[in-house]
């Protein structure tokens, strides 16, 4: 069975992790991260909708296979029944599973962003907030 390689993710990661903690006169790098963080949310939840749907696709499809070949092992006992439709299943299994990581993977991401755009946005409130004093 053929699987796609696992995306590599910090690709689409423009948001430099190194470079976090920002001089109080940058106003225009704390804009720009924020930008790019926001533009990195987006562009993870769109992957994650898309592998969502294909998750509820393949758990249709093997479902149905499954039952397909549960009612067509025969008149053998139950549980070589079960045996026969999971190996029959093998595959559609594995890719499903497959997926199930991907989104795994991209939740986690995406909450990484999200703590990482919590932190960006309180530094720059307190930026603009100790220039006020």
């Amino acid at each position: 069975m053929d699987l796609p390689q696992i995306p590599d993710w910090n690709k689409d990661n423009t948001f430099n992790y190194e470079d976090t903690f920002l001089d109080k006169a940058d106003f225009d790098t704390l804009n720009e991260k924020l930008i790019n963080i926001g533009l990195n949310l987006k562009n993870i939840n769109k992957k994650l909708s898309k592998y969502e749907k294909t998750k509820a696709q393949l758990d249709v499809e093997y479902k149905r296979a499954y039952r397909k070949a549960f009612f067509d092992a025969g008149p053998t006992t139950e549980s070589h029944r079960k045996i026969y439709a999971e190996i029959a299943c093998e595959d559609l299994e594995l890719k499903l599973l497959y997926v199930e990581q991907i989104i795994k993977e991209l939740s986690r991401i995406s909450y990484s962003l999200r703590t990482e755009l919590d932190i960006i946005q309180t530094i720059g409130h307190n930026i603009r907030r100790e220039m006020t004093l």
